[in-house]
């Protein structure tokens, strides 16, 4: 019972937030709401990340219990982070 009254303290506690749209071309990790970040990725020299990936998952080990799909996805963000600029606004 102490559990409910909680949860639903907690969730009339968060009702100040007002959902709200990102400007145009950023996105919200996951919903928008005010005071919170969106970000835009600005992404240059996209051959370079592609060999980076490629180069990236085919030096993984493949003795280990990751599964490939997951280990070019870990590529891929790491990709992003040496080639991409990210910008992030706080949404009003």
């Amino acid at each position: 019972m102490k559990t409910i009254i909680f949860g639903l303290f907690l969730m009339l506690a968060g009702c100040d937030n007002e959902r709200v749209s990102p400007p145009e071309g950023y996105k919200c990790f996951r919903n928008c709401w005010k005071g919170e970040e969106a970000y835009k990725d600005t992404c240059a020299e996209s051959d370079k990340r592609a060999k980076f990936i490629i180069d990236c998952a085919r030096a993984a080990n493949p003795m280990s219990d990751e599964e490939g799909e997951d280990l070019v996805n870990e590529c891929g963000y790491q990709a992003r982070a040496i080639y991409c600029k990210r910008e992030t606004v706080v949404l009003k």
